[in-house]
């Protein structure tokens, strides 16, 4: 008998921080440590390319207690496709504890899937991100900022664009700090006061630290499935302005 399981996962990259926890969570089951080869055949393709992915996760991936090893997929066989749940008939019917159980037989999210450095720099930051990829009413941040002191809000980000739309969406100027990396975005992230953003990789990874944060959904109807009523997690979901009273 194999004393470890192989697995295969797609993007986006959300996703594949979300699916780390089912090896996390198998790893805790069964003992057995996992082999992750990464893949852009299963899954949705990963916006800044398979190598490039895996070049930047590379490091975090590999010191996570139940990763054996990690790799880019070339042919080999493997025991369970990590990116399975998207074809599921019970997506958006569920939030992602129900269906990653229907799916995986597993108490998604119950362990800290990831853990990183803490750098107590950002202790008392509180941490702001936006995903260009998600789209809303985003003036809801201009109403969450007013509950915190300014001077201890920083905006991060990882493409300069980000940044720029976020400036002429809101009118806000924040200090802010272009990360060099996906290493120390998580660093950042995992050592904050608190973390706010929308539905995107940033807050994929505050679930995955199980770290203090507030998920921005913009009242959409999948996010609101998926994330709704979740065990096992610090993340506090606001659908839009009338819910900013739960922070």
């Amino acid at each position: 008998m194999s004393d470890c399981i192989i697995y295969i996962s797609g993007g986006l990259l959300g996703d594949f921080i979300h699916q780390l926890s089912v090896i996390c969570e198998l790893y805790h089951k069964t003992n057995k440590k996992g082999i992750l080869y990464i893949t852009d055949k299963v899954g949705d393709i990963f916006r800044t390319g398979l190598e490039n992915t895996y070049l930047e996760t590379k490091k975090i991936v590999e010191e996570q207690e139940y990763i054996k090893e990690y790799k880019i997929h070339n042919g080999e066989d493997y025991d369970i496709n990590l990116s399975k749940w998207r074809q599921s008939p019970y997506l958006y019917q569920c939030n992602l504890y129900i269906l990653f159980n229907r799916v995986y037989d597993i108490e998604w999210g119950s362990h800290k899937w990831l853990t990183a450095p803490i750098n107590k720099k950002y202790s008392n930051k509180i941490i702001i991100t936006h995903s260009l990829q998600r789209w809303g009413d985003i003036n809801i941040y201009r109403n969450i900022i007013n509950k915190f002191n300014f001077n201890d809000i920083l905006y991060i980000y990882w493409m300069n664009e980000e940044y720029a739309l976020f400036k002429q969406q809101t009118g806000l100027e924040l200090e802010s700090y272009k990360c060099n990396d996906i290493y120390e975005l998580i660093t950042i992230l995992n050592s904050c006061k608190v973390h706010i953003g929308n539905f995107s990789t940033p807050l994929s990874i505050s679930f995955a630290l199980k770290h203090e944060s507030i998920g921005l959904s913009y009242n959409s109807i999948n996010d609101q499935v998926l994330f709704q009523n979740l065990p096992h997690t610090t993340t506090k979901i606001i659908l839009d302005s009338s819910d900013i009273h739960k922070i």
